[in-house]
């Protein structure tokens, strides 16, 4: 055979995904069903876990995005368009990926310089999925290779071609693409702070040149806060005297990012649905902690708060430097904390 077993079934089972991924997705159960999985989450951080901001915070905070399974479903579960393009996004470059590592097994061309060129393609492929769900997925598993090593013995996996997979998607976060613009940036600014896109360079002085960089939900620009009468008004005169002049992060979520990981929570959710009735284990209750830790990381309050939580903990441990956030200055799409 030139096909190993494990090959030729896992073509199988890519042909049928990639046939009932065009079909229309009909649920099995109804859309009000109250199991653990698609009941409302009491518990989550968003909803419970006040934000303390200066007394005179006066910025138009956005509320974070609501984390329900029973939300999720109601808004997604018939939307066949957005869920065939995106499975269809996701799955069909990796199979291409898969082709090449036929192709390559087939011409015996199993060097190490055709692994690294393995891995840099399934590198791209993650960073241009534009799914945070997947991003974080392979960052985790990166760092926990030895929970491959099962698998890779019952496929008689090569070890060197996987661990060099593995050296790549330990750099997923490094090197992530920017996604929009600065034009983009400064609307998005303006809008969550209250002061409008054309009155952002007057609040920030951003180093344009190399202060941008990608990161998993959104981008991250070095500059400056200048002394302005807007600062004064959103900030209180503590925070006023000391955040002025200083060098800072202004860290900026994608658009829409909210609307891409609730379709890909979803996604998740399902599926894990579908594994729980043939496997043992709490996989709806992985699948849920998962989604409520992806929302949580949605809202850049909340990480400001923690920030400076952290920070009154161990900021004094030496050797350790916590850079202080902007409470006053960060809302649910921004973020600004010391450089």
């Amino acid at each position: 055979m030139i096909l190993s077993t494990p090959h030729f079934l896992l073509i199988i089972i890519i042909a049928i995904l990639s046939i009932t991924m065009t079909t229309p997705f009909i649920p099995s159960r109804p859309l009000h069903d109250h199991s653990p999985l698609h009941s409302p989450i009491h518990h989550s951080p968003i909803h419970h876990s006040p934000i303390h901001h200066s007394p005179l915070h006066s910025l138009p905070t956005r509320t974070p995005p609501t984390y329900t399974m029973s939300n999720l479903g109601s808004t997604w579960r018939y939307n066949i368009p957005s869920i065939t393009y995106r499975l269809n996004t996701l799955t069909l470059p990796f199979l291409y990926w898969y082709v090449v590592l036929l192709l390559n097994d087939l011409t015996k061309r199993n060097k190490q310089s055709d692994y690294d060129r393995e891995g840099r393609l399934l590198l791209n492929l993650v960073h241009n999925s534009n799914s945070v769900a997947l991003l974080k997925s392979v960052q985790a598993l990166s760092l926990r290779s030895d929970l491959f090593d099962p698998i890779m013995n019952k496929l008689n996996a090569n070890r060197e071609r996987v661990k060099t997979w593995t050296t790549f998607m330990q750099s997923v976060t490094d090197d992530v693409p920017v996604t929009f613009g600065y034009e983009v940036m400064k609307s998005i600014v303006g809008e969550e702070l209250g002061i409008g896109k054309d009155k952002v360079e007057d609040m920030f002085e951003l180093q344009l040149e190399d202060g941008v960089r990608g990161a998993s939900i959104g981008q991250v620009y070095k500059g400056r806060i200048k002394d302005s009468a807007m600062l004064r008004e959103l900030l209180t005169e503590e925070q006023y005297r000391f955040w002025r002049g200083k060098t800072i992060a202004l860290k900026v979520q994608r658009p829409n990012i909210d609307r891409s990981v609730s379709l890909d929570v979803f996604l998740i959710t399902e599926a894990a649905y579908w594994m729980s009735e043939s496997r043992a284990g709490d996989v709806r209750g992985i699948a849920q902690g998962f989604g409520e830790g992806l929302f949580g990381e949605l809202d850049y309050r909340m990480e400001s708060r923690n920030a400076n939580e952290f920070r009154e903990v161990y900021g004094g441990v030496k050797n350790v430097v916590v850079p202080r956030a902007c409470e006053g200055l960060s809302t649910g799409k921004v973020c600004v904390m010391e450089w």
